[in-house]
């Protein structure tokens, strides 16, 4: 049995509003959670996520989808 390393990839984004939301990914693709809504910053989108999902068994990437 062979057992993924690979970690779930979060990115941080501006939605068309202009408001910072996170996505989480499985390795797959398959979506898994999103922010509940915009964030005026990227610190308090990160900070959400963090409060929700922690800090460990993700990639963080920051950038547009």
């Amino acid at each position: 049995m062979t057992v993924s390393t690979r970690l779930d990839t979060v990115h941080v984004f501006r939605d068309s509003l202009g408001e910072w939301r996170w996505r989480r990914r499985a390795p797959g693709g398959r979506t898994l959670s999103e922010s509940p809504r915009g964030y005026p910053n990227r610190r308090d989108a990160i900070t959400n996520l963090r409060t929700t999902h922690g800090y460990h068994h993700y990639t963080l990437m920051t950038g547009t989808e």
